[in-house]
């Protein structure tokens, strides 16, 4: 190191960060991810890598960073979170967050989807996991067949759908018996794959078959009106809920056959 630049004094200038760059310098392993996986692992694997505090996570990603830090934020709803700031942070483009969430805002239908995260057994092994899983009518994964699971593989201890303490002080593992959820993440230099094309395809079909079934978030009432008085029809609402529900119970079928569909 030459004398002349020990002299200078900018050499030795603290280092002071830009607040707006902060949130680019995390680390972020876009290459392990699939379009269309969802806001939980792609939460969890950024919380992984850097090892954040809930405070600092929801001071990032959430709208209501009070709401994570107290009772969780819902990743079911896109709504909840600021998807500007998780595609930066996560370094990828727009896309890659695009269908993250079971619906986009509020939602009537919404009760459908489980609150507790629920998963294909061997995709979670993988690192992979999509919103499609948290309806209770998708019965099983579309890829490897296998059905539906909730709570901790090995203790089945309940996982919260949510942006809360648990992933960010425990993610990818059980805060309660320590069970590693995603296991080519924990030798040296581990890493997750993503789905190949074929895989993310099939999710991404189901992905826009499900969002053309449950439709956007003013159907009921606008079906429910009665087109002849305007005003609410207690039979019209009978039979939307009465094709809502074939609707449902028709992927519920199709998804129950243990053989590969064609």
């Amino acid at each position: 190191m030459g004398a002349a630049l020990l002299r200078d004094p900018s050499f030795w200038q603290p280092l002071t960060l830009d607040l707006p760059k902060v949130a680019r310098s995390y680390c972020a392993r876009p290459e392990w991810t699939t379009p269309g996986e969802s806001a939980w692992m792609l939460l969890s694997k950024f919380s992984w890598c850097n090892r954040l505090t809930i405070t600092q996570l929801a001071r990032l990603v959430a709208k209501l960073p009070d709401e994570a830090t107290t009772h969780g934020v819902d990743l079911r709803r896109a709504d909840r979170l600021n998807v500007g700031a998780l595609v930066v942070a996560l370094g990828s483009p727009a896309t890659s967050s695009q269908g993250a969430f079971c619906v986009e805002q509020r939602h009537h239908l919404l009760w459908l989807a489980a609150t507790e995260l629920r998963y294909c057994p061997e995709c979670l092994r993988t690192g992979f996991h999509s919103p499609i899983f948290q309806w209770r009518f998708f019965v099983r994964c579309p890829i490897h067949r296998m059905r539906m699971r909730t709570g901790c593989p090995r203790c089945g201890a309940s996982v919260p759908y949510r942006l809360g303490a648990q992933l960010a002080d425990c993610p990818l593992r059980c805060p309660y018996c320590h069970a590693v959820w995603v296991p080519c993440l924990q030798p040296h230099a581990g890493r997750c794959s993503p789905l190949n094309p074929q895989q993310a395809d099939a999710f991404a079909q189901w992905a826009d078959y499900l969002t053309h079934a449950i439709g956007p978030a003013g159907h009921r009432l606008s079906a429910a009106l009665d087109r002849s008085t305007g005003r609410l029809s207690a039979a019209c609402r009978r039979a939307h809920q009465y094709q809502t529900e074939k609707r449902f119970t028709y992927v519920s079928t199709l998804t129950t056959h243990k053989q590969p569909l064609h």
